[in-house]
């Protein structure tokens, strides 16, 4: 079949009436490192860990956030390529994308007594006062923070949500391990823990949640929402820890 040109506009007229063809916007918005001495405010946290910032254009009112956290070895830009959908749900609907990243270290530190710890200078406390930070750069909605990743990053999710419920409302963990599992034979050489990756690591809901109130034995408040997401056949992050961390 073919079409005349007087056709063509006519249809091209009336898809766009319709609504079928949208002209793509182009946004100026990129990731952009924020300088440690603006974010840490003059708290000493690891000298590694780097803050990198999404915030589109068009920025919602009372912003909410989302923390992304890369893998093991893994470049920040890469992990925003990972997130393309969600970074382009951040351009339409305005909410802030925050990016951390550890260059030249093996993996997340989520298994030290310092990470481990509420407000302890480790990985876990440089993280949450990226959130602190952009929460009162940007007047960001304290009751809509949320936090996601993958192998390490998923580890990071789960550690977070764990250590610091009174800042963050859920997490989505892909390939993590219950918070306080890294902490077992934890070898701060390479951030890696043997039985917990071989999902060797098992304790009870009780255990697992002592654990974790453990963290902040007076606080009351909200509990974080959590959506696990871990494959039976990972060779590197064992199936036990999906059921693990469903206890916990």
């Amino acid at each position: 079949m073919q079409f005349t040109k007087k056709k063509l506009s006519s249809i091209t007229i009336t898809a766009i009436s319709s609504g079928l063809l949208i002209a793509s916007r182009v946004w100026s918005a990129s990731l952009t490192e924020v300088p440690r001495a603006t974010w840490a405010g003059g708290v000493s946290l690891p000298s590694y860990v780097k803050m990198y910032i999404y915030v589109p254009d068009q920025l919602a009112d009372h912003p909410p956030i989302v923390v992304s956290n890369h893998a093991c070895q893994s470049p920040v830009s890469g992990q925003k390529d990972n997130n393309k959908k969600i970074v382009a749900a951040a351009d339409k609907l305005g909410f802030i994308m925050i990016f951390p990243d550890n260059p030249g270290q093996n993996c997340w530190d989520v298994g030290s007594n310092t990470s481990m710890k509420h407000d302890g200078g480790g990985d876990t406390h440089a993280i949450a006062q990226m959130v602190r930070y952009a929460l009162g750069k940007y007047n960001g909605d304290s009751s809509r923070v949320y936090v996601l990743g993958g192998s390490s990053g998923g580890m990071m999710t789960q550690a977070l949500i764990g250590i610091y419920p009174e800042i963050f409302t859920a997490g989505a963990p892909r390939a993590g391990v219950p918070c306080g599992c890294w902490a077992e034979s934890y070898a701060s050489s390479n951030q890696w823990s043997g039985p917990c990756a071989g999902g060797t690591v098992s304790k009870t809901p009780q255990q697992w949640g002592d654990y974790v109130r453990g963290m902040n034995p007076n606080y009351k408040g909200h509990l974080p929402r959590v959506q696990i997401f871990q494959g039976e056949n990972d060779q590197t992050i064992k199936f036990p820890n999906f059921g693990e961390s469903i206890k916990q």
